[in-house]
């Protein structure tokens, strides 16, 4: 199977010219790059735990869908997913897959933002001249506990502290080695516990005005967020605070 791995990437880059306009505020920028071989090895050698049966793996943006086909070959993901705008560019990834017939590889001709990949353990980016409105979109549907690896920054993962710091050499054909790595974090499930009058018995609200709904959703309207951190403080994810 690695024979076959490094035959697809040794798929000419000409092959991964596009011919499909993009509006570089709705779907971002045209331009291509690529990780290669041993870039990405060191990716998963350095995320093991990440890397399994079990990963369920979107590239957002796949171009000729190689980082994909890495994924589902050499890791026997449970799910290898590339999602890519330009039309040339995913008929390439999907010669390739109609070529070699590997099951758990699939590909998606779409704007990744009308993509549900919420069942995601693990995504791969390159954003590098992405918009920051694009960016801001894509972390909000990143789902909790995926870890994602990414050329550009989410400016919230910093806030958030979801950060990873790590040093890899993880280089680009276009010269970047800028990789940066983040794992989304989550809250537990909603705590509700209503009475016969369906009025929560933890947060003193109605479901229709849940307080603890405000909280993740940040709307700090009636209570600070401090009062709500306080109200949920046993229920939190550690994690989150």
């Amino acid at each position: 199977m690695n024979n076959i791995l490094q035959e697809i990437y040794a798929l000419n880059v000409e092959k991964c010219i596009n011919d499909t306009y993009f509006d570089y505020n709705e779907v971002g920028c045209e331009a291509y790059g690529e990780t290669g071989y041993n870039s990405f090895n060191n990716i998963i050698d350095a995320y093991k735990d990440y890397f399994n049966e079990n990963t369920i793996f979107y590239d957002l943006g796949s171009g000729c869908g190689k980082l994909v086909f890495h994924v589902g070959i050499m890791c026997n993901a449970k799910k290898s997913c590339g999602i890519e705008y330009s039309q040339k560019r995913y008929q390439n990834s999907i010669d390739t897959l109609n070529k070699y017939n590997i099951n758990n590889v699939s590909f998606i001709n779409d704007n990744f933002l009308n993509v549900d990949f919420s069942d995601a353990t693990v995504i791969y980016l390159d954003n590098t001249l992405f918009p920051l409105k694009i960016n801001k979109q894509i972390y909000e549907k990143i789902p909790h506990g995926c870890i994602v690896f990414s050329r550009q920054m989410f400016k919230e993962s910093k806030l958030n502290g979801e950060l990873i710091k790590n040093q890899i050499d993880a280089a680009t054909n276009y010269g970047t080695n800028s990789l940066y790595i983040m794992v989304k974090k989550g809250l537990k499930p909603k705590p509700c516990k209503f009475d016969h009058n369906g009025e929560c018995l933890i947060c003193d609200c109605w479901s229709s005005d849940c307080a603890y709904v405000r909280m993740i959703n940040k709307d700090y309207k009636y209570e600070t967020k401090e009062e709500l951190q306080e109200m949920f403080k046993d229920l939190l994810d550690e994690e989150s605070l």
